[in-house]
């Protein structure tokens, strides 16, 4: 995950280039901005198939492996609209966990995507921001690879434009965009690594490092996991390149750590409220309960959305959206090999080791094998209890291992294009080869149009917005029998515009004896009675309860509860047992009940 150079290389296989490439033939290498043209256009080609089935429906269905982050995501770019409006603080909001609120920088914050696409999101909905931008993470960070490799890694577009193609449409950039839009927002991850390549040189510190921490900042702002991961590479391969060529670096260590400084310095000014939100703001919290880690076997299997994984075989990840350390064996053989072949080229080295290290990390702490414990400990339980690394999702980190082969890929097929011109004249046929060897490694990669499934139901009154009548701009609405994280998909139906009671959010666990990460919200009292009356279940609805109920309702400062009116729900007994509990009678409300509350 790193560009190693912040000069076009001389020779990517290490070996002394004593002139001028020499001229490869006309179909493989296109000239200058219409190349570029071509190569971007392509990537936006090729994210929209993958999305199409979400575009042509976009207001009606939702991505079949990850509905309920996906609905996390629309409540977020409809939450920070609604702040931009208001000038309200984006980094915490009371719209999910009513009353307490959640802490957004502890839950995938994406505010300047959300800034940015503010006014689509207003204009249109949070459906078509959801849409464009995981379509724009796939084609924009292709082409931001495409642009540095171009330019300062590789001689031939050709090669750019496959070891680009590879890194923003790897499986793991795929299975991520399954609705975590946040990871595979790594668009500025190819600048962020020129730019610290950049510190090395003399007198440009100040400069240097300005840019860095800017785009430091901004990454912080998109994804900030994403940021983790790349700093990480980074790291290893800085302390790589120390060992390999210790004099070089020692000659660059004084504007290398002057840059950082500054670096440092711009992102604390632009984000230093942020990060002492998340790290030490209301409501955040330190590590996660569950960790998921890579399977060993997963390293050499076809991930199940590509072309090579649609034979039904089983995979051993939580979900589809976590099929990151897929690469199946044909290109973890070839990675391998090319990592053998490349590893004269000092730029090779770094890449492969820094993906090998990424691969074996994200096996997590104990080794697994189709889905068994082995019981082996992994080189990740060294890192296990260091802050942050303690709430990485360590599978993960297979994605630097992703870019590690993309970058492979580029200098492979550069180098056998620089040489495939002597090659034809000696009688090998080294491009068709070439071809033949990347189309049996890279074809059963190609993902077909992620599924899709029809999108949560959720009630007229909602979407209508005659809910404005019943609940304040602000205040909170509960619903009854939403089903699992169903309150959040009626929020965003609102444009996230009143606060729900759960929502689908990590907070602290019992703060603030233990501030340990938990996923979903802990109903009230109340709340679960409410459920077990909307199923038909006797439950007691006493004077102790209606008095309970009056306490909660005021506590989660709601102004109306709300029942989907099904023919179960229409019954007489769910309906009198709700009202006895509430202490009045509702309304019918297009296709709901409302029973007002007192609120408080």
């Amino acid at each position: 995950m790193t560009v190693t150079s912040a000069e076009r290389p001389q020779d990517t296989t290490g070996e002394i280039d004593d002139g001028e490439p020499t001229p490869a033939p006309a179909w493989y290498r296109p000239r200058g901005r219409r190349a570029d043209l071509l190569a971007y256009a392509v990537y936006l080609v090729a994210a929209v198939y993958v999305l199409s089935r979400l575009w042509l429906h976009v207001h009606h269905r939702a991505l079949g492996s990850n509905p309920h982050d996906q609905s996390f995501a629309e409540w977020m770019y409809a939450d920070q609209a609604n702040a931009l409006v208001h000038l309200r603080n984006p980094f915490f909001a009371t719209g999910q966990n009513a009353p307490l609120g959640i802490n957004l920088m502890g839950n995938v914050a994406t505010q300047l995507v959300s800034w940015v696409f503010a006014p689509v999101t207003l204009l249109a909905g949070p459906a078509v921001t959801f849409a464009a931008v995981t379509t724009l993470n796939l084609a924009a960070t292709a082409s931001a690879w495409y642009h540095v490799m171009s330019r300062h890694l590789v001689r031939r577009r050709l090669a750019a434009f496959i070891g680009a193609g590879f890194c923003g449409f790897s499986p793991g950039m795929i299975s991520e965009s399954n609705s975590h839009v946040h990871i595979p927002a790594q668009y500025l991850v190819p600048f962020l690594l020129l730019a610290l390549v950049r510190l090395r040189q003399p007198g440009r510190f100040v400069r240097n490092g300005a840019i860095l921490g800017l785009l430091v900042a901004a990454q912080l702002l998109i994804g900030e996991e994403v940021l983790f991961l790349t700093a990480f590479a980074a790291a290893v391969v800085v302390v790589c390149y120390a060992a390999m060529r210790w004099h070089e670096a020692r000659a660059a260590l004084v504007p290398f750590l002057g840059g950082l400084a500054v670096a440092a310095a711009v992102v604390l000014v632009v984000c230093g409220y942020p990060l002492w939100m998340q790290f030490f703001g209301p409501r955040h919290y330190r590590g996660l309960v569950t960790v998921y880690s890579a399977d060993l076997s997963s390293l050499v299997a076809y991930p199940t959305q590509s072309l090579g994984g649609l034979t039904g075989a089983r995979t051993f990840v939580p979900d589809l959206a976590e099929e990151t350390a897929f690469f199946g064996w044909p290109l973890a053989l070839a990675a391998t090999g090319l990592a053998v072949l490349l590893w004269r080229s000092l730029t090779a080295r770094l890449v492969a080791v820094t993906g090998a290290v990424a691969a074996v990390l994200s096996l997590g702490p104990t080794l697994v094998w189709k889905g068994r414990g082995t019981g082996i400990p992994g080189p990740y339980r060294l890192l296990a209890h260091l802050p942050v690394f303690d709430s990485l999702i360590t599978l993960r980190l297979a994605l630097i291992t992703a870019v590690a082969i993309g970058l492979l890929l580029a200098l492979a097929v550069d180098g056998a294009l620089h040489r495939a011109p002597a090659a034809t004249r000696a009688g090998v046929p080294l491009p068709a080869l070439a071809a033949v060897a990347a189309v049996a490694v890279l074809v059963p990669l190609i993902p077909p149009p992620l599924p899709v499934v029809a999108a949560p139901a959720v009630p007229r009154f909602v979407t209508s917005g005659d809910w404005r009548r019943y609940v304040a701009e602000g205040r909170t609405m509960v619903p009854v029998d939403a089903g699992d994280f169903g309150d959040l998909e009626w929020a965003v139906a609102g444009m996230a515009r009143f606060a729900v009671p759960g929502g689908f959010t990590i907070v602290p666990r019992n703060p603030p004896a233990d501030l340990t990460g938990v996923f979903g919200v802990q109903p009230t009292a109340t709340q679960k009675l409410l459920y077990q009356l909307a199923q038909g279940k006797p439950a007691d609805t006493g004077p102790a309860q209606e008095q309970a109920a009056v306490a909660d309702l005021r506590y989660l400062r709601a102004d109306a509860v709300v029942l989907a009116a099904t023919p179960t729900h229409s019954s007489g007994p769910v309906l009198d047992g709700i009202s006895a509990l509430l202490g009045h009678a509702p309304e019918r409300v297009d296709d709901v009940y409302v029973w007002r509350t007192a609120g408080g």
